[in-house]
């Protein structure tokens, strides 16, 4: 018995000299493995194949100790510091394509990061200006200072603007400061006032909006303010073209609706109307609309800050569409969301228009034109601003 124990120990010593010898290993989870056969032993253990201290997972390239997270990147072809992109941060090399180089770029296996885009509330200094979020944080709007004469650089849109163009009497626009403690801008020193009579700066002392300015087609309110020309009269627009920030998936507005038609004219088919039409990748139409789809009018329950025969709402005081003897109201502040496409190309226009007449004015303000990179699913919505 003795002999037979022995003679199995012989063979086992053996055994070992021969795996020793030819470079195979015995594990104490009782697999062999040889040098680059797998990432785990048979007790599924991580292990370290290239011997650079990095086990795998963690280790991106297990076959090459020159491999691993935290290492310096060089220009070999190869992900040297597992960030997933090979020779990225070397100068004169553009590793994520976006036209910029290190160190100028300063995230070069990004290519949502460069000196040109724009910064978006995403935890990342997106602009590489050094700092994280400053439109959250220190952010510095371009339209204080004075002298704003572009409706996109006063609702807040600094870069990325391709073309912008307005339609509709003069009188019925304008680029304002302030106008009441309720409606100021909400980002920034300026905010777009667009109107189916006269804006705010250009009304007369006595002016009212019931019964308001019927242009008429001429631009002025010379004529019968009780003629009717038309389904779509006093109509207003402005329209942007721009270029959408590389990293960004959603932009958004704020806006106020206001009219007078409120209560006398509602659900009667002489309602003014605000549209926002947009033209991208993810949604054609007018993106802000109530919950049945329609655009914003006195019918919307979005419409719910008002006048009646005896009291006014404080928000609407001083506004002008705060006739306790007629009526009038407003939406309060809304944020429309709509889905848009890194670096596409987006046309947005806001319009506002009388319907059925050209009598008894309404009007919008807008301000707060944002890019980032929160939407998740679905399609454009407008919701109040808490």
């Amino acid at each position: 018995m003795m002999r037979n124990l022995r003679s199995f120990a012989w063979g086992i010593a053996a055994a070992v000299a021969v795996l020793g010898a030819t470079g195979m290993g015995i594990f104490a989870g009782g697999c062999v493995r040889t040098p680059g056969g797998g990432g785990t032993d048979a007790g599924n253990n991580p292990y370290d194949q290239d011997g650079d201290g990095i086990l795998v997972p963690g280790d991106c390239d297990d076959t090459d100790p020159n491999n691993f997270p935290g290492n310096v990147e060089v220009l070999d072809g190869a992900d040297n510091d597992c960030d997933g992109v090979a020779d990225d941060g070397l100068p004169g090399v553009d590793a994520d394509g976006d036209g910029f180089t290190a160190p100028a770029d300063c995230n070069d296996a990004n290519p949502a990061i460069n000196p040109m885009a724009t910064e978006i509330a995403n935890s990342q200094d997106d602009d590489c200006d050094g700092m994280i979020d400053e439109a959250g944080a220190g952010h510095v709007p371009c339209d204080c200072g004075g002298g704003v004469s572009s409706y996109a650089t006063a609702l807040g849109m600094c870069e990325g603007l391709l073309s912008e163009s307005s339609t509709g009497p003069a009188m019925a626009k304008e680029i304002m400061t302030g106008w009441t403690a309720s409606f100021a801008p909400v980002e920034g020193c300026t905010m777009i006032h667009l109107a189916s009579g006269e804006s705010p700066s250009n009304q007369p002392g006595g002016y009212t909006t019931d019964p308001g300015c019927d242009f008429d087609g001429t631009g002025n309110c010379s004529t019968d303010p009780f003629s009717s020309d038309g389904p779509a009269n006093d109509e207003v627009t402005v329209t942007l073209q721009f270029t959408v920030p590389q990293g960004a998936n959603t932009l958004s507005w704020d806006f106020s609706f206001f009219s007078v038609e409120w209560p006398e004219w509602v659900m009667a088919g002489f309602n003014d109307t605000f549209e926002a039409n947009i033209t991208s990748t993810m949604f054609n139409g007018n993106a802000s609309f109530d919950e049945t789809g329609a655009p914003v009018t006195v019918d919307n329950v979005l419409f719910d800050t008002t006048c009646d025969s005896t009291a006014c709402d404080p928000v609407v005081l001083g506004t002008r569409y705060d006739d306790t003897t007629g009526g009038g109201g407003t939406t309060n502040w809304l944020r429309t969301e709509t889905p848009v496409v890194p670096g596409e190309t987006v046309s947005l226009t806001f319009r506002l228009y009388d319907v059925g007449d050209g009598i008894l004015d309404s009007a919008v303000v807008i301000d707060n034109l944002v890019f980032d990179a929160g939407f998740t699913e679905g399609g454009p919505g407008t919701n109040p601003i808490q």
